[in-house]
């Protein structure tokens, strides 16, 4: 709930007020003594914060823990992954919690790519970093 309420704030140009649920968000997951699905989207969705914000630092450190923890629960979160990160990132997550939306199908069929496909997370922050140009209050 915390990750949905940190996106919808971000679509409303509240980027202080977003980075705030996502890190309640990540506090909870990691809460969970296994992570269930639906846990560590809130890495996910801070790395894309900090990549609006020009911090590719705490992008990329967020984006590995993206990589490391994030279990997708639906397709829409699985969907967010594939259009917000870099390239292939979503590819490589955990997507055995996925449950609703498939309709039989693995992720990979809905969304191709070469397992092998390098990551270019240069070229991802350059495009993510001027995504939101609303100050922050």
């Amino acid at each position: 709930m915390r990750k949905n309420l940190g996106w919808s704030l971000i679509e409303q140009g509240k980027i202080a007020d977003a980075k705030h649920h996502f890190e309640k968000a990540i506090k909870i997951d990691e809460s969970f003594p296994e992570a269930p699905p639906g846990t560590g989207m809130g890495y996910c969705m801070q790395s894309f914060v900090h990549a609006s914000q020009q911090q590719p630092a705490q992008s990329f450190q967020q984006l590995d823990l993206c990589l490391q923890k994030a279990r997708p629960e639906t397709i829409q979160e699985y969907e967010w992954l594939v259009e917000n990160l870099p390239k292939g990132v979503a590819q490589r997550i955990d997507t055995s919690g996925l449950v609703n939306g498939l309709e039989g199908k693995k992720p990979l069929e809905l969304f191709p790519i070469t397992q092998d496909e390098p990551i270019n997370y240069q070229k991802w922050y350059e495009e993510t970093k001027n995504t939101f140009n609303t100050p922050t209050p």
